[in-house]
């Protein structure tokens, strides 16, 4: 595990998340991660969480309601629940639970009933069930293997010693090795190892420290890390071991609290986060520990949870966040999430060709970035362009524009090539707003004119729409004017003739404002500087399908030079910028609903700042950089959509920056580029981190694919590995299967695809479907969309796919070009 000079290992909890707690009594449930990122609890009812939108939805229950069950997500996208206990009895019933329909249908049961056992996801799809308790305590020796293509469950040879509260972990080699738990009369140092090929089970090295109700997680590095449990008094152990396969236990350094009943989650970076528990005055546990695997080994310090839990889950998601759900008392049937991300920044080695702001930067297909024009030096406007080589860590000179320009905009098309429109140049100290549009073909390096705008400007807005033509509107360049002034005209591109067609004219003139592609295809328009912009005229909205604008409700707050970004929940954070009537530097955020057509104002909360960027990472959260605010700002802020929150994360190590660029990059890392400090323009570049990975253990992405049917066929490595990143005990909540993310590159709109019907993961493929039940999309915008899969939270190298309806005589749509591994 590498940790960068400037890494943020800062852990901090969300708190609860906001809306209702989860609707049934907790502990003893089960909570699965299903694809679409929703999580579902199972115990005397069932929820989903929706961990995109932070919200909980109603779904069918269990046939059965049931607590000390198993809940296993199988290769199919279906969760399969077995056993546990009802009104006092112990169940051998088993339920199938279809994470696209919502539907239950029961399952073959088991030959043994059984609760407090565990169940393991063999490699071959499998599932291998072992011990738990028959009741009243009683444990049992019994283990079976349900079959998923035969839909049956065949005995295996019996554990040598029966058990409960035990734990299973499935080793790299396939194997699975169970641990400890509760007799007849006391617990368990004595380990047990399947071999699910031949169906026997074979003695391994005994525990140091008999125990029960442990965890036991897989590490990165193939050992097993076991934590606390109880031992025959049930008195809570601090006692923690290693399990290797060379080398047996060995004693690793204490928990700093005795626990049992706690929840063990390994994170993208490789430490350990364990939560919650009961402690040796049998009061349950708010406090968090983090096991570091260094050569030594180290527990440290993590943050408080808001409600004490024992007998909770604990849930792995994307960006190092950890879902605790519920406790076994009533009042701890509340949810909440916990970042233990570890940021960094590092300076590109390699300055830009050419110092700039006010410039452009878009990512290709390819992975590259290509730079195109601004301001290098004095107020002149340079044409050049240069790309940066995300797997070469470098920059490349490319072929110049026909016109020098800033303040313009560019667009990557459907079809792959960059648009740029507009922009202003001085000529001998006067302003001279540019009408001239032109295309860069990536594939030969080379610009070509396409038809001009019918209006000159400026500092305005461009938009992919979802048919693919562009939405330009605003800016400054009202023609016959002695100085810059905003207009209010609107014209659309068409990449398909090179024309431009006027469109309805905004309501108000503006520049400096910000437009924002809605999850439903029109257009928000906010902002800005204008004649007549006030609160009650400061935003509206473009209807494409009618040609047509209105103004939403009122803002609470007039600024220009902000941002704007469309959230995962469909939502848009406007942050920061100035009032242009009072020069106010705004701290304050405004989220619009577009459904309520709303806007909610939150003060105080960030850096105020102007002139920043703001850009949606791959995990949901909102990066802001930069700005001004008397001076240059430098520091960087996270905006949490799901806690609606702002905190710092690790700042770039400059002195600030305004006027700059920042880019998602196809491996999750944020490209700063250029800028102005001062009165000068910037020819350095720099890359956030927002996760630190185990980079060996990141799914990697060979192609991807677009079918007809608008699923997403993925291929490629580490699909399914051993370490699932949880417990290891009943109410594990493992998370070693691919979840499939898809980012629009234009609008950042993102969408977690539900897997397909009728369709497998595996160790190398996943195929996932744009629709999504649960989320009320039906369709994703056309063009280029960045194609991310995500295993035990961590993301892969991303791949580039055309989402677009294919042509009748196409069966599928292809890469655009080689994708860049992490």
């Amino acid at each position: 595990m590498l940790w960068s000079p400037q890494a943020s290992m800062a852990s901090r909890s969300m708190g609860a998340i906001p809306g209702a707690p989860i609707s049934f009594a907790t502990g003893g449930h089960t909570a699965t991660l299903l694809p679409g990122l929703r999580v579902l609890a199972v115990g005397d009812g069932a929820r989903l969480f929706d961990a995109a939108q932070g919200s909980w939805q109603d779904t069918n229950g269990p046939a059965t309601p049931r607590r000390d069950h198993t809940a296993t997500l199988m290769p199919n996208g279906a969760v399969m629940v077995a056993g546990g206990r009802s009104n006092g009895t112990t169940l051998k019933t088993v339920e199938f639970y279809d994470s696209s329909t919502g539907a239950w249908s029961a399952g073959p049961a088991m030959t043994t009933p059984r609760a407090n056992h565990t169940a393991t996801l063999l490699p071959d799809g499998r599932v291998l069930v072992a011990g738990g308790d028959t009741g009243a305590s009683q444990p049992t020796s019994a283990a079976e293997i349900y079959d998923p293509v035969q839909k049956h469950w065949s005995p295996v040879a019996a554990l040598a010693t029966a058990r409960h509260g035990h734990t299973a972990t499935l080793l790299p080699d396939g194997r699975v090795l169970v641990a400890g738990g509760s007799a007849a009369v006391g617990v368990l140092a004595s380990t047990e190892i399947l071999d699910p090929v031949s169906g026997r089970w074979m003695p391994g090295p005994s525990l140091h420290t008999a125990r029960a109700t442990h965890t036991a997680t897989l590490l990165y590095n193939g050992s097993v890390l076991v934590a606390g449990g109880h031992d025959a008094g049930d008195a809570p152990l601090q006692a923690a071991e290693i399990y290797t396969v060379s080398g047996g236990w060995s004693q690793a350094v204490p928990l700093s609290t005795a626990r049992h009943g706690h929840t063990a989650s390994l994170l993208p970076d490789g430490r350990v986060v364990v939560g919650g528990g009961r402690d040796v005055n049998d009061q349950r546990l708010a406090t968090v520990e983090i096991y570091a695997a260094t050569a030594e080994g180290r527990w440290d310090p993590g943050p408080t949870l808001t409600a004490p839990r024992q007998d909770h889950t604990a849930t792995l998601l994307p960006a190092a966040m950890v879902l605790f759900i519920g406790g076994t008392e009533q009042e701890t049937n509340s949810v909440e999430s916990v970042s233990f991300g570890a940021a960094s920044w590092q300076p590109v080695p390699e300055i830009m060709k050419w110092p700039r702001r006010g410039h452009t930067a878009t990512l290709l297909p390819t992975g590259a970035v290509l730079i195109a024009g601004g301001v290098s030096t004095g107020t002149g406007a340079i044409s050049t362009t240069e790309q940066y080589l995300a797997n070469g860590n470098q920059w490349l000179e490319t072929a110049p524009m026909a016109e020098a320009r800033y303040n313009h905009t560019a667009t990557l098309l459907p079809d792959g090539s960059v648009l740029v429109a507009g922009g202003q140049r001085s000529d001998d100290g006067n302003v001279i707003f540019i009408a001239a549009a032109e295309r860069y073909e990536v594939g030969t390096n080379s610009w070509t004119a396409t038809g001009a705008m019918q209006s000159a400007r400026a500092s305005h807005t461009a938009t992919l729409l979802a048919d693919g033509r562009v939405l330009v509107a605003g800016g400054d360049g009202v023609p016959g004017a002695s100085a810059a002034a905003a207009t209010n005209s609107a014209e659309i591109y068409s990449p398909k003739s090179s024309t431009w067609t006027a469109a309805a004219p905004p309501k108000s003139p503006r520049s400096e404002h910000s437009a924002t592609l809605l999850a439903d295809g029109r257009v928000l328009v906010v902002g800005g500087t204008g004649t007549g912009l006030d609160t009650a005229t400061a935003a509206e909205i473009y209807n494409p399908a009618e040609n047509s604008w209105r103004y939403t409700t009122p803002v609470n707050s007039l600024r220009a030079r902000h941002t704007a970004t469309l959230l995962p929940d469909g939502r848009v954070l406007v942050a920061g910028g100035q009032n242009p009537l009072a020069f106010e530097v705004y701290s304050s955020h405004e989220i619009y609903d577009p459904v309520q057509d709303k806007w909610t104002l939150f003060d105080g909360a960030m850096t105020p700042r102007q002139n920043h960027t703001a850009i949606l990472l791959r995990e949901g959260l909102v990066l802001v950089v930069g700005g001004e605010h008397q001076d240059v700002v430098a520091g960087a802020q996270i905006y949490d959509p799901l806690a609606n929150e702002w905190r710092d994360t690790a700042g770039p190590e400059d002195d600030g920056r305004i006027l700059h660029t920042a880019t998602l990059l196809l491996n999750g890392q944020v490209l700063l580029a250029g800028g102005q400090r001062g009165f000068t323009a910037l020819d350095g570049a720099l890359l956030y981190d927002p996760v630190a990975l185990a980079r060996s253990a990141t799914p990697d992405v060979a192609t991807a694919t677009i079918t007809t049917s608008l699923a997403v066929e993925i291929k490629g490595e580490r699909y399914r590995p051993a370490a699932s990143s949880s417990s290891g005990n009943n109410n594990a909540s493992p998370t070693n299967y691919p979840l499939v993310q898809l980012r629009h590159l234009n609008s950042e709109r993102t969408i977690w695809a539900g897997q397909a019907p009728a369709s497998f993961f595996t160790d190398h493929a996943v195929t996932a479907t744009t629709l999504r039940a649960t989320s009320g999309y039906t369709s994703f915008v056309s063009g280029p969309a960045l194609a991310t899969v995500y295993v035990n939270g961590m993301a892969g190298n991303g791949a580039v796919v055309k989402v677009a309806p294919p042509d009748p005589d196409e069966s599928e749509q292809k890469l655009f070009l080689p994708v860049i591994r992490r």
